[in-house]
Parts: structure tokens; C-alpha cells; sequence
């Protein structure tokens, strides 16, 4: 399945105006748009959490936040998890 968990704070409005632009270039593609302050470590769990439990993994993390280290770190744990465990 190809598909993309948008990540927003602040702007739902533009946040979904992404993800219907991305869903008319390819009706095939799943976009899901999640909320959360990345600056606050629960949301971030939160986040990662969410996306998790909907594609059941993350092949790609790109960020533009300055807080991504939070996720990075949550994502590379798992995988270690997953992988040695």
C-alpha cells in the first residue's frame, strides 16, 4: 500500500488542503493527517502511536520540525525492538 501520515501542529486547514492535493495526483494513495505539539514528549509518543497502529510501520520519516529528534529516537528503538526481540 502506498500511503503518507501527514503530521501538522498548528493548521489542520492547510494540513488537509496537502493531503487532498496529494489524494487528486494519486486517487490510490492513503493520506492521513495526524495532530500534534512536537514540542511535548507525550505527544510525540502519541503521534508516533497513532501512525503505528494505522500503517503498522514508518519505511520513510521526513521532518521539517525541530523537535524530529523525539520521533527519530521513538522510531529507531522500536525498530530495534522489532528486530532483536
Amino acid at each position: 500500500m502506498k500511503a503518507i501520515a501527514l503530521h501538522y501542529s498548528r493548521s489542520k486547514e492547510a494540513a488537509q488542503k496537502l493531503s487532498d492535493a496529494l489524494q487528486k495526483c494519486n486517487p490510490k494513495l492513503k493520506v492521513t493527517v495526524h495532530q500534534a505539539d512536537l514540542s511535548i514528549v507525550e505527544e510525540c509518543d502519541r503521534l508516533v502511536k497513532e501512525v503505528l497502529d494505522e500503517y503498522g510501520t514508518v519505511d520513510i520519516f521526513i521532518s521539517n520540525a525541530g523537535a524530529a529528534k523525539r520521533i527519530t529516537d521513538i522510531l529507531y528503538h522500536l525498530h530495534v525492538d522489532l528486530a532483536y526481540n
